[in-house]
């Protein structure tokens, strides 16, 4: 990888830290906080990168997906019905 000009390294946390990290994310998803968690790891000067939203919930994208992919809402109630989705 050093060859590759690419950085590479481990990441090392206590493992107290990271059970106050998840504390605060499950927190965060529930809207009872605000997780304030690592910044962007590479810095671009022409594209910089953000964190401007929150994750995504689980299963809070599966309409608009399974749209996309030509699924009518009555296919979309079935597979609920069936608990697929």
């Amino acid at each position: 990888m050093a060859a590759a000009h690419v950085c590479l390294g481990a990441t090392l946390i206590r493992l107290g830290d990271y059970d106050r990290a998840i504390a605060a994310i499950g927190r965060a998803a529930a809207g009872r906080d605000i997780f304030e968690g690592p910044s962007i790891p590479v810095k671009l000067s022409e594209t910089p990168g953000a964190v401007d939203r929150p994750a995504p919930l689980v299963g809070q994208h599966t309409d608009e997906i399974l749209a996309e992919l030509g699924y009518t809402g009555l296919a979309r109630c079935a597979l609920r019905e069936q608990q697929i989705i």
